[in-house]
């Protein structure tokens, strides 16, 4: 057994779960959010396919351009923040002549998190929450990027247990899994259709924000509540839903087409 889950404290959690109520009790769930990074291959394609025998059938090289995406949801999944993508290029030629973009772009030399631009998208939350006259609790885990933030008068930081976020973390239960399960639908979806029209199949940095953008506004109010509720995340004001999750909560039928 590898990974992190391996490593978590099962102690830690009860008791982390055991306390979370009066944690969020003053809080409305629309008030609770939790936030993560994560890496996203943007150009890969599946690993498998079907092919007759005796047929030729050759793989190529899986792409190694990576993004680092930032996501914030709430726990009913009334509200996803917008995403802040991180490439590695500042100003790449797709972006050229483009005035908006449907998610946050910021760039580093190695496509990362770091301290400033957590501390920007923390800064950049709360005056939207300012605005709207809220104040939030936001979940997240005790990396070093997140260790360092700005004085915030409307977002109160809550830090998960060390080494527990793979059983504690709502967006690592599924919500992640599930934006990129519905993101490598539409990249296929893309490359079919260049296929399909005789053009190059070409996913660019513009294509992967717009896919992004779509593949997390598909992720269902339902799958969040229920990782809220796998995490322990349970409020007396907070109707009760199927706690199913589905974890591929994409159609049936698309995904026959694409086979």
């Amino acid at each position: 057994m590898c990974g992190e889950s391996s490593s978590v404290d099962i102690n830690v959690c009860s008791k982390w779960q055991n306390s979370l109520s009066d944690l969020i009790k003053e809080y409305e769930p629309l008030n609770i959010l939790n936030t993560d990074e994560t890496g996203l291959f943007f150009k890969c394609l599946p690993e498998k396919t079907f092919t007759l025998k005796k047929e030729k059938c050759h793989g190529g090289k899986h792409s190694k351009e990576r993004l680092t995406i930032l996501l914030a949801v709430d726990m009913d999944g009334s509200e996803k923040i917008t995403p802040l993508v991180i490439g590695k290029s500042a100003k790449p030629r797709c972006f050229k002549g483009i005035n908006s973009f449907p998610t946050k772009y910021r760039s580093n030399k190695k496509a990362w998190m770091t301290t400033e631009l957590f501390n920007e998208w923390l800064v950049s939350l709360n005056s939207h929450m300012k605005r709207e006259k809220r104040h939030i609790l936001l979940f997240l885990d005790n990396c070093t990027m997140h260790n360092n933030a700005p004085p915030l008068s409307n977002v109160k930081l809550q830090f998960f247990p060390p080494n527990s976020t793979s059983k504690l973390h709502p967006l690592d239960m599924s919500i992640i899994h599930n934006f990129k399960t519905f993101y490598r639908c539409e990249v296929v979806k893309s490359v079919l259709d260049s296929l399909e029209n005789q053009q190059n199949v070409t996913i660019s940095l513009l294509t992967a924000l717009s896919i992004i953008d779509k593949a997390w506004r598909a992720v269902t109010p339902l799958t969040i509540d229920s990782c809220f509720k796998k995490s322990g995340f349970h409020s007396p004001n907070q109707i009760d839903v199927d706690d199913t999750l589905t974890e591929f909560n994409t159609e049936p039928s698309l995904w026959e087409a694409l086979l």
